[in-house]
């Protein structure tokens, strides 16, 4: 798989990426060294990663880490697992008719619950923090509201609405996507804030926002 130019190319990838992974992952109980054995573990949980099935990963290089700590093989498992198991969070929003179905769009991964917050936003407050930032152009800001902005709501206004969503994948670390609607949102500008908890502390608090027109 790290030499793909050399061999024949597979007549269905993916199955043959499947096909890889289980092998490497049955070599890593009858391979003879700890090296050996932790280094086709640790190709095998890199390809059910590929395949997206990051839990295979995380519970392959978990036996790693119990069964052959030390190796070179243990520490590519135990960076890999690392990066799996970290939280992801994003939010973007799209344009849509009162009362605001469909309006955002959450990204999330090991994130089981999503608080947002609705806030009320006037073009004229905006176009402040725009002007303070130095960002250009306008539609810079709209697309992607800065930590500037994010903390001055936070800091100054209460919001309009708070709700939560869930994001709880299939398996385990599994990126979700998933379309969520505004909570009765009146017509105008509005700025949408979601957090990995409930505090919505900057700083501490996973935070993403988008500006919404409705």
């Amino acid at each position: 798989f790290t030499a793909g130019e050399k061999v024949a190319p597979f007549d269905d990838h993916s199955k043959g990426v499947e096909a890889g992974a289980a092998l490497l992952k049955r070599w890593w109980t009858v391979f003879k060294t700890p090296e050996g054995r932790a280094e086709a573990a640790a190709e095998a949980a890199e390809l059910f990663n590929a395949l997206g099935r990051p839990h295979e990963a995380v519970k392959l290089c978990d036996e790693v880490a119990a069964g052959a700590p030390g190796t070179w093989g243990a520490e590519r498992c135990a960076r890999l697992s690392a990066q799996i198991r970290l939280p992801e969070l994003s939010l973007s929003a799209r344009v849509v008719p009162p009362p605001g179905r469909g309006a955002l769009t959450i990204g999330a991964r090991n994130i089981d619950a999503v608080h947002l917050r609705l806030y009320p936003a006037k073009p004229e407050e905006i176009r402040t923090l725009r002007e303070r930032s130095g960002i250009e152009p306008w539609a810079n800001l709209l697309n992607t509201p800065t930590e500037e902005l994010v903390r001055e709501f936070l800091r100054q206004k209460k919001p309009l609405r708070s709700w939560i969503a869930g994001t709880v994948p299939p398996n385990p670390h599994v990126h979700v996507s998933t379309n969520t609607d505004l909570p009765d949102a009146p017509p105008g500008l509005h700025l949408v804030m979601a957090s990995g908890d409930a505090a919505f502390r900057p700083g501490s608090s996973m935070l993403s926002a988008a500006l919404v027109n409705v």
